[in-house]
């Protein structure tokens, strides 16, 4: 039986949000908790939304993988 994943599962309109800032290209401030418990900022766009291992993330222009359930808070610029 393959592990079980911590991943929390993210609100749906959480996730559509995401979709249209994709969709639009818009310019992100991104605060998220790595999985080392550190806080990061990161300004930049999403590029893509993928599950990987029964978890989502979001794919940022500079080619960061964020996982949605360690995501903070997001800005527009």
């Amino acid at each position: 039986m393959p592990p079980k994943s911590d991943y929390q599962c993210v609100d749906c309109a959480f996730y559509d949000q995401l979709e249209i800032y994709a969709m639009h290209r818009k310019t992100l401030i991104i605060r998220y908790i790595t999985v080392d418990g550190i806080v990061q900022t990161s300004t930049t766009q999403i590029k893509d939304l993928q599950t990987r291992n029964k978890a989502e993330f979001i794919i940022t222009s500079t080619a960061e993988w964020i996982r949605l359930d360690r995501i903070e808070k997001i800005e527009e610029l």
